[in-house]
């Protein structure tokens, strides 16, 4: 299927999505739920502590509710559960441990691979640590074990709803419809495809509609203190009153630094965008559900089996940041070293008490890249935020003159390497190691690339130079073996 411009503005019926039931589409059980991990702001609360900017963004009200939300699909043989988070960012080791709970419950249909994802909203809890008061972990006592429960939960709740259920699946251009999405970081390259994935049970009735868009959830900017999921929160509730079921909101490529952007005028109503960062979330958010309803209108039956694969990778930990931070204490994750021995920690006496890590020389975090295949769609699973060359396979060449490591080769991508019909990416997949450049990209040292007197955002916020090559290296190692 071919990526399509918008219908014309007002085109769109809520009825109409997409083909018919097709005599060879596979039927699958599918379940969804969604489990509320808001946070509680009061001044009788502990404090909450919005992640993303700088520290010390105490949240003063709720603006909209926070979700673990689940999708579980199985094809009878295999099952794949897919959790977004509307949070910052969570580690590894919490995905880790959410899978030994699932392990042992008894669930019909069964679950053989569990996916966490994180939106990246910007107006959510600090989950990572690093965003509480100066130099004081942010995560509050006890949330990232109500975290893991609620994505527990919200499985179980979905394979107990479990139905046979078809797939339809469509995607579309987000730029077609407007100025939505721009990248902040020379060079300019944008990922703007939007994948929307239906399942319909008997009846056509909508179990689950699953948008995933390359885009950080943040029109509400670093003066925002309200707690929020941002725009994905006005996007599922339309797709939500449109066609019932669950919403779910995954992030793909964000890297680069993919943003949102304010198109001037709504390209659906015509209307002028609403002033007011508030509100131009939420209609940003609307603008969304809607494009997602229009892709749905090509929807196309998604057959075959699916299945899941692996590759863990250890990442040298480069950024003096990061290292302060976890001497710190502020991180909560393990930290290994280069050889992959784990490096021994004392149990701190709780979730926002982050144990203090002991002088090491090379400090490694582990990590996951994985590939799911749902029939004719591959979905590659990356921990962190991948930059739109590394997607897109879009390298400038020849290299920009000052970049930190002349020569670099480039690295192994995601798209051009998938071999299935649909292509899909989730960015900030059971971790979040920050950003992910392109090695031949990196500019940390003066003098700077394209003539600038100040580095670029982004190598602030990535573990290192060595991220991407490993990442996509580990992503190319997934890809071949299929």
């Amino acid at each position: 299927m071919q990526l399509r411009t918008a219908l014309a503005a007002g085109a769109i019926v809520a009825a109409a999505i997409g083909t018919s039931d097709a005599a060879t589409s596979s039927t699958y059980r599918v379940g969804a739920a969604a489990v509320d991990i808001t946070p509680e702001v009061a001044p009788d609360a502990p404090p909450v502590w919005l992640a993303g900017y700088g520290m010390g963004r105490q949240a003063e009200k709720t603006h909209d509710k926070i979700y673990a939300r689940a999708i579980v699909v199985s094809d009878g043989k295999f099952g794949v559960a897919i959790v977004a988070l509307d949070l910052v960012g969570f580690f590894y080791d919490q995905v880790e441990q959410i899978r030994a709970d699932v392990a042992k419950l008894e669930l019909k249909p069964s679950v053989d691979y569990v996916l966490i994802s994180s939106t990246h909203t910007h107006a959510s809890t600090d989950t990572v640590g690093i965003w509480g008061p100066y130099v004081k972990t942010g995560i509050q006592p006890g949330y990232l074990k109500r975290v893991r429960s609620a994505c527990v939960e919200a499985i179980e709740k979905a394979c107990k709803g479990a139905k046979p259920a078809k797939l339809y699946i469509a995607q579309t251009h987000v730029n077609e419809f407007g100025n939505l999405i721009g990248d902040s970081r020379l060079p300019k390259v944008i990922d703007d495809r939007l994948t929307v994935i239906q399942a319909r049970s008997s009846g056509r009735k909508v179990i689950a509609t699953l948008v995933n868009m390359p885009c950080h959830p943040e029109v509400l900017g670093s003066r925002n203190k309200q707690l929020s999921s941002d725009f994905p929160s006005t996007e599922r509730e339309y797709i939500e009153k449109r066609f019932g079921g669950v919403a779910i909101h995954n992030s793909g490529t964000v890297g680069g630094l993919l943003a949102p952007r304010n198109p001037g005028v709504d390209p659906f109503t015509k209307e002028p965008m609403p002033k007011g960062q508030v509100d131009e979330m939420m209609a940003f958010g609307r603008i969304i559900g809607r494009i997602a309803e229009e892709a749905l209108t090509r929807a196309e039956p998604l057959t075959g089996p699916i299945s899941a694969r692996t590759e863990n990778v250890l990442l040298p930990v480069w950024n003096q940041i990061y290292k302060t931070a976890m001497g710190a204490g502020m991180f909560k994750r393990q930290v290994y070293r280069g050889d992959g021995s784990p490096v021994k920690v004392p149990e701190p006496a709780s979730d926002s008490q982050p144990a203090k890590l002991p002088p090491i020389k090379d400090p490694c975090l582990r990590t996951e890249v994985a590939l799911i295949q749902i029939g004719d769609l591959q979905i590659a699973a990356i921990p962190g935020e991948i930059y739109p060359e590394l997607t897109l396979g879009k390298f400038q060449r020849p290299q920009e003159a000052n970049a930190d490591f002349p020569g670099a080769p480039l690295e192994p991508t995601i798209f051009p390497m998938m071999t299935a019909k649909y292509k899909m990416l989730i960015g900030l997949a059971n971790d979040e190691v920050g950003y992910i450049l392109p090695k031949s990209q990196w500019d940390w040292f003066y003098p700077y690339a394209y003539g600038r007197k100040e580095r670029q955002y982004g190598e602030f916020n990535s573990v290192g130079p060595e991220v991407g090559p490993l990442l996509m290296a580990a992503w190319a190692k997934l890809i071949e073996a299929k």
